[in-house]
């Protein structure tokens, strides 16, 4: 009788054992965090500061634009709306800047109308009214002052070629005004310095 007890009631208290471990198992099976496979996973916000890190693609020469604003107005709207000779192509919708000596805004173009006076969603290469949102220091912005989708040279990334916009505004629109005393101002404040500077260096 005491072999048997022995026997079974060893048994028994195996198979015990073996529930205790099972339910052990089980429970460090649920609390353990779940993994992934894939050791080059990346979250969404990873992605997301990523891309914000990389470099944009320039612009193709086609879609730049620059246009010497002739005039200036502040609309009710808080938005304000310039006046010019668009040279390149203006579309709805881009990022813009107003750049002079020493200045820049940025902007968003929220209304075109062309050289006939019809509402377009591009113009290129002729007169223009087009109506800006989100520039923040309007009082600033004077005649001659130049309006663009070129980053400025502040703004730039090092990535890219540089290029500074309000020189090439000047220039493109030099036979318009190349008898305007302001434009001769501009023109001489904005290339001497750097004519100067060359004439200057040691050969």
């Amino acid at each position: 009788m005491n072999i048997f007890k022995n026997l079974f009631g060893k048994k028994s208290e195996e198979q015990n054992a073996e529930r205790v471990d099972e339910k052990v198992t089980e429970k460090q099976a649920v609390n353990k965090p779940q993994t992934t496979n894939n050791e080059n996973h990346i979250t969404p916000s990873q992605q997301a500061a990523a891309d914000e890190t990389e470099p944009s693609e320039p612009m193709s020469e086609e879609l730049l634009f620059t246009m010497l604003i002739d005039g200036m107005l502040p609309l009710q709207s808080g938005d304000i709306e310039v006046k010019g000779h668009v040279m390149g192509q203006c579309s709805l919708g881009e990022k813009v800047y107003i750049c002079g000596p020493n200045f820049v805004e940025e902007g968003e173009v929220t209304f075109i109308e062309n050289e006939t006076h019809v509402s377009v969603s591009q113009v290129a290469n002729q007169e223009a009214r087009i109506v800006l949102k989100g520039v923040s220091d309007y009082q600033s912005i004077r005649s001659m002052m130049a309006l663009t989708n070129i980053q400025p040279m502040r703004e730039v990334d090092v990535a890219q070629s540089v290029e500074n916009p309000y020189l090439k505004a000047l220039i493109q629109d030099s036979e318009r005004f190349y008898q305007n005393e302001t434009f001769l101002s501009l023109i001489s404040f904005m290339v001497l310095p750097h004519a100067l500077h060359h004439s200057l260096r040691p050969a």
